[in-house]
Parts: C-alpha cells; sequence; structure tokens
C-alpha cells in the first residue's frame, strides 16, 4: 500500500490524539489505574481513546468514560479494519494470533489524526508537551531488541535497533500494509512466539523512513528491571543484546535514574515499581514544571548490530 501522505513530517495542522489498547485484564490492574490518573493530570491538550482488545465488559467500558476516555466502538474499528485487511490476509491472521497488532494496525486504518500511542503501564511522571516538529515517528529505546520471528529479517532488510512500541508517536501514513503483508508472509507468520513479532514490524517500518527519530532517555525511557542496562544505557538510549546486571530494585535507584523523566514506561517486571512512584509524585504533580519532549535522530542498525539482532533472535525462537 502507498503511504497516504507526501510529507514524512508530523505536520502542524494535523491534529494529535492519544491512544491506548486495553483489555479487561489491564483495567483490572491497579497499576492500570495509577498510570490513568497520571495521563488526565498531564492535562494534554488531546482526547484520549481507547482501542478494545475485544474482551471489555460494558461495566469496564462505562468506568473508562467516566474517567474521561473515548471507548471507540469495536463494531466500527473491526468493520473497517476488516474491510482494509481484506486485501491482507496474513496480516489478518497475525492479528487474529495477537492483539497487540491492533497497537500497529487498528490505530493507523481506524484513525487519521497524529497518534500519541501510549501503554497501560506507562505513568506519566510530570506535565510534558511533545516536540513542536516531530519527524514521522518518535520512540523509545528498549533494554533489548525485542523482535521476533526469523532470524533472516534483519539480515536482509533495513531495521532500527532497540525500538519499543509502548510509547510512540507516530503519522499513520507511515504504515506500509503492502511491505507488512509481505515480511509477515514470509518471516512470521510461522513463529511460535507471538509476543514480539508486532515490535519487529514497527522496527522495518521504521528502518524504511527517513524522517524518524528517538525521545531522549532522560525525558521518556523504558524501565523492565534493568536486568540487562546500566543506568547511563537507559539515559543515553543504549540497547544492549545479552550481558546481564546485577538487578536493580532499591526504589532509591529507581528514583535517582528517572529523575528527570516526564515519562516512564514500566515495562514487564518493572511494574512493580508503578504505584511506589506515583505515591511519590501524586501530591506534587500538579507543581512540576511543564517540560518539552526532546528527541534526537536515530540511524538504522549497521551491519554489526543487525547480525546481534539476528543471532537474538535465532536463540529466541
Amino acid at each position: 500500500m502507498e503511504l497516504r501522505a507526501d510529507s514524512e513530517k508530523l505536520g502542524d495542522n494535523q491534529p494529535t490524539i492519544m491512544v491506548t489498547l486495553l483489555g479487561e485484564y489491564f483495567v483490572n490492574r491497579k497499576w492500570f489505574s495509577l498510570c490513568a490518573e497520571t495521563w488526565n493530570l498531564a492535562k494534554l491538550s488531546y482526547p484520549i481513546y481507547i482501542l478494545n482488545d475485544g474482551s471489555l465488559t460494558m461495566g469496564s467500558q462505562e468506568k473508562l468514560v467516566s474517567m474521561g476516555f473515548i471507548v471507540t466502538p469495536d463494531t466500527d474499528v473491526n468493520e473497517a479494519v476488516n474491510s482494509v485487511l481484506s486485501n491482507y490476509p496474513v496480516i489478518r491472521e497475525m492479528r487474529k494470533k495477537s492483539n497487540l497488532f491492533k497497537k500497529i494496525i487498528d490505530t493507523s486504518v481506524f484513525f487519521r489524526e497524529k497518534i500519541l500511542y501510549v501503554d497501560s503501564d506507562v505513568l506519566f511522571k510530570k506535565r510534558f508537551i511533545l516536540p513542536n516538529d516531530p519527524p514521522s515517528l518518535l520512540f523509545c529505546i528498549d533494554d533489548v531488541p525485542g523482535y521476533g520471528g526469523s532470524w533472516q529479517v534483519p539480515l536482509r532488510y533495513p531495521i532500527v535497533n532497540g525500538l519499543n512500541s509502548g510509547f510512540v508517536y507516530f503519522n499513520p501514513n507511515i504504515i506500509d500494509l503492502d511491505y507488512l503483508e509481505y515480511i509477515c508472509h514470509n518471516y512470521l507468520i510461522m513463529s511460535k512466539n507471538i509476543w514480539w513479532l508486532e515490535q519487529t514490524c514497527w522496527a522495518i517500518l521504521a528502518a524504511r523512513i527517513q524522517e524518524k527519530g528517538i525521545f531522549e532517555g532522560r525525558d521518556a525511557c523504558v524501565i523492565s528491571g534493568l536486568n540487562k542496562r546500566t543506568p547511563d544505557e537507559i539515559k543515553l538510549n543504549k540497547t544492549t543484546y545479552f550481558r546481564r546486571n546485577k538487578s536493580i530494585s532499591e526504589l532509591e535507584n529507581i528514583e535517582f535514574l528517572i529523575r528527570d523523566a516526564a515519562v516512564v514506561h514500566f515495562a514487564g517486571p518493572g511494574k512493580r515499581w508503578i504505584e511506589p512512584i506515583y505515591e511519590k509524585i501524586i501530591d506534587n504533580f500538579a507543581e512540576q514544571k511543564v517540560s518539552q519532549l526532546k528527541w534526537q535522530n536515530v540511524e538504522n542498525a549497521n551491519w554489526k548490530e543487525k547480525l546481534l539482532i539476528g543471532l537474538r533472535m535465532l536463540l529466541k525462537g
């Protein structure tokens, strides 16, 4: 599918919305309610949309509406997406296998605004504004290149390193369904491990875009246990591959690590820090200075990085 716009930048005249994908499991977790409260306290000037993963009960949808969120009608989203995916049978099958594909497919098909996609375990530590002149894709760097599928993907095709899809600011025009259908058909559909396939798709799409960047690690970062990266690597947006550091579990160390950050994605085991960090920030949230998220250009993975990514994908299956 051709890109739907000539410009790769997120145009000033194109409105922004915030979107998150939710299911019944996540809505009932305490850490989600804490994160969601900070989304409202941040007072972003964008409406917050909830994509239903198909499991939200009517009661949960009503609860989300009472929190000020807009729950997209599941039937409307599925009708729009299924209509488009009638020409993309492999993507349609991938979406059935993993709800995570709704983060990349449903958002880009159903919405036309600029999208700030935010996972349910992302905490806003203080108020912020998005960059004034961003590229068409901004993302955070993960502890490791969390990619699934065939190890041949990074060796045969351009890819970015360490992309985490939990806090992404993007133009839906960048989602090339023809390219995704080809990659999914040849390298992803046969994979038994479905969890990281969606991030592989983001990473190969990002590599085809000239105008892309990463949020500075001091402003927006991913914390998932510090089993892989050192604090300096997180701040400097460095990913790693196999090394394991001693896990950091002391709250004061986590506080120091994220002291300047406005956005923290507490991925995986990092969720255990959401509540204690929330309790530290909530009373003074309104007094925090509003900061603009900074970003920097990012290059595609070089050959050494591609080989390491491929080796990791091979070992992880």
